[in-house]
């Protein structure tokens, strides 16, 4: 026994638990035509994130616990525990191995008893059943009765003795079959398909995933203190280790970085001001603006909703130099009215009757640049929402700030004195007399200057970065529109690779989908099963018995339920010969071997055929040379799909590339930001000409 997942995506910003209900309803609209033991089973619907949050293993270093205590004590003590929490979405265990009660058949013995796999199901069936007994002397009942005792009945059975010793056929003669004759039960695991290892020691991974909508850092910190707690409790020879953690990893280090980059920007700023204004009183006004409009935007930031993240934090530090920007306009300004002789506080009064109106268009213009850039669709406009919404709040902040706070505290802490002449200024004077700016020597040729420049914009040109240009590569899947079939899906995505292969501005391609995987066929000839008696469902429901095993029904261990199933022996289903000497029963009631009536031949398919927006598809993953942009290498793809897929086949972006084509390009959202501060400056200057002398300068 075996599950599947699929995945639902849905817009940035969709209600979750609406898109969980929606999908719930689908899925119980398409279960009536799924087969019955799937229903049985049963569908669950969950929402999670598109990504794992942390990992955390249970091994046992000592080896005195093997994989199936490890897998139970996980289900049964760890996993609901985690699951439990607010920020945890579901658990996912994987290499686990859940209890089951395995029936082990001889396929040989079973057909010298005369039976057929089914008919062994169906008694273990009938059997194992969850019976209530009811209640003695429930009412209505005559009066006078004390007690109302229940009663129990043995339904399910608990124990493999308890299997084996099942009575699952009686023949004529008087003699009965037990299941112990034809087979053996076991209790083993539900799944035997997958492994995990730590240090080549058995282990079970489970995979933490986040609930959409929660703090990740918060998460990480919940999970590990829940897990240091189940870990006092832990019995012997169990150890639980944390094996990954990208949140402590990486989002805790690149925070911190951000941090000590906050701290460096805030000093930095504070030398740059003290070296030029020369003047503590002077010093103090604009770096005041530096709290004030970092305390005003995280009261902004709790108000919207927002965290401090890598995006937000890398905003402030840019603020940081934007939002002083405004005060030491202004304190210089009231520092040449004073030298002028004009007292602080008419000096200050003076300042914002000139530089008021431009402090305002500096602030307008630097917020209309930023807020086209918060109605980008998809992930990416969520990305530069949080970084535009925290930089215009400092940016508006900081300019109610320069005409209210800064001029006040000019007018207050600013005294009247010389123009700077003393030993101080004389030895800064020089300091500036002595840079260097390095040019070419007159008479040299055009060719040398060009030499001079190319190598100035060489090393000015940004390094490749993941996530920037085309180092992220890009990501795709081939559709079969028609269902043409895996053959034909695997040859278009073959040409799709040569065509992408052979363009030098694709730097690799590839693709996991692949048709070589090794199956037997099994070609039941149906008109031998019909001279023969024998239905075709039986000989299906044969192979999945004794091959695919059988779902049984339940059992019950530990105050838990666990699945019955049943399976032919290891040793019985090695080869296709064995497969072939499989009997089935016949309506005539004979038993037939499965060779009589199908043939077997080996053939290449894929071992899975994916689906994406309801078509089969294969992927590919690939990655364009550094010189061409993402874009630039999404048009390209496009481009050699067009001309190289053949009628009935498409391409369909995914991931990053699906996210970037879903945005577009940023040339619309660079137009409309000019179109801002055009508009702007025009209804701040009340002309149609003026701003224009500002404008044209971004393109220079």
């Amino acid at each position: 026994m075996s599950a599947k997942a699929g995945e639902d995506q849905f817009r940035v910003g969709a209600d979750l638990d609406k898109a969980q209900v929606l999908v719930q309803n689908r899925v119980a609209l398409a279960q009536p035509r799924l087969p019955e033991v799937v229903r049985r089973i049963g569908v669950t619907v969950a929402k999670n994130a598109p990504d794992f949050l942390l990992v955390v293993q249970l091994v046992s270093p000592d080896r005195s616990r093997d994989r199936l205590y490890l897998s139970n004590y996980a289900l049964q003590r760890v996993v609901p525990v985690l699951s439990r929490l607010p920020t945890v979405g579901s658990v996912q265990p994987v290499g686990a191995r859940e209890y089951a009660m395995r029936i082990w058949l001889d396929p040989n013995k079973v057909s010298e008893m005369g039976m057929s796999a089914m008919e062994v199901v169906d008694a273990l069936r009938a059997q194992n059943v969850q019976v209530a007994g009811g209640v003695l002397a429930q009412p209505p009942a005559p009066s006078g009765r004390v007690f109302q005792p229940s009663i129990t009945v043995q339904g399910r059975f608990r124990q493999p003795e308890e299997f084996e010793n099942l009575i699952i056929r009686n023949t004529d003669g008087g003699r009965v079959v037990r299941l112990r004759d034809v087979g053996r039960a076991e209790l083993g695991a539900r799944n035997y398909g997958t492994n995990a290892y730590i240090n080549d020691s058995a282990a079970v991974a489970l995979l933490v995933f986040q609930r959409p909508g929660t703090n990740a850092l918060q998460g990480s910190e919940t999970i590990q203190a829940t897990v240091a707690a189940l870990e006092r409790d832990r019995p012997s020879g169990v150890e639980f280790r944390m094996t990954y953690n990208p949140i402590e990893f990486f989002v805790r280090t690149s925070i911190k970085a951000l941090e000590v980059t906050t701290y460096e920007a805030i000093a930095l700023v504070v030398l740059v001001v003290i070296v030029f204004l020369q003047n503590v009183r002077a010093t103090v006004i604009p770096l005041l603006a530096i709290p004030v409009s970092l305390v005003g935007t995280f009261a902004a930031m709790a108000m919207l909703g927002y965290t401090i993240n890598t995006l937000t934090l890398f905003a402030l530090v840019l603020a940081v130099g934007i939002v002083v920007d405004d005060a030491i306009v202004v304190v210089e300004n009231v520092e040449r009215y004073i030298v002028e002789g004009l007292s602080p506080k008419d000096a200050a009064r003076k300042t914002m009757d000139e530089v008021g109106g431009a402090l305002i268009s500096i602030a307008l213009v630097l917020t209309s640049v930023f807020v086209p850039t918060m109605f980008i669709v998809g992930i990416s406009g969520e990305f530069f929402r949080q970084f535009a919404v925290v930089i215009s709040v400092a940016t508006l902040i900081s300019a109610f700030n320069s005409l209210s706070l800064s001029p006040a505290l000019a007018g207050l802490l600013l005294k009247p004195h010389h123009p700077h002449t003393g030993g101080k200024a004389t030895v800064f004077a020089r300091l500036l007399r002595s840079g260097e700016v390095r040019g070419v020597d007159p008479g040299r040729s055009e060719q040398t200057r060009r030499r001079h420049h190319r190598r100035a914009d060489h090393r000015h040109r940004p390094t490749d970065h993941p996530g920037i240009g085309a180092s992220g590569g890009f990501s795709l899947r081939v559709q079969d529109l028609n269902n043409n079939g895996p053959v034909a899906l695997a040859r278009a995505t073959d040409d799709l690779l040569a065509a992408l292969k052979a363009d030098p501005r694709i730097l690799l391609a590839f693709t996991p989908f692949s048709t070589n995987a090794p199956q037997f066929f099994v070609d039941v000839d149906r008109t031998k099963a019909e001279m023969l008696s024998m239905p075709v469902q039986n000989v299906h429901s044969t192979l999945e018995a004794y091959l695919g095993s059988a779902y049984v029904n339940d059992f019950n261990l530990s105050g838990r339920t666990y699945q019955v199933i049943a399976q032919a022996e290891g040793l019985s289903r090695l080869d296709v010969e064995q497969i072939g000497r499989l009997k089935a029963r016949s309506d005539t009631g004979a038993m037939v071997p499965l060779d009589s009536v199908a043939s077997f031949s080996t053939q290449s398919a894929p071992d899975r055929v994916p689906r994406y927006n309801l078509f089969p598809t294969a992927e590919i993953i690939g990655s364009a040379v550094p010189a061409v942009s993402s874009d630039a290498a999404l048009t390209l793809v496009d481009e050699i799909a067009a001309r190289t897929l053949p009628e009935g086949f498409a391409i369909e972006w995914t991931e990053l590339s699906y996210q970037q084509r879903l945005a577009g390009g940023g040339i619309v959202t660079f137009l409309l930001s000019v179109v801002f501060v055009y508009l702007v400056l025009a209804s701040q200057y009340e002309s149609w000409t003026l701003p224009l002398a500002v404008v044209l300068i971004v393109p220079m």
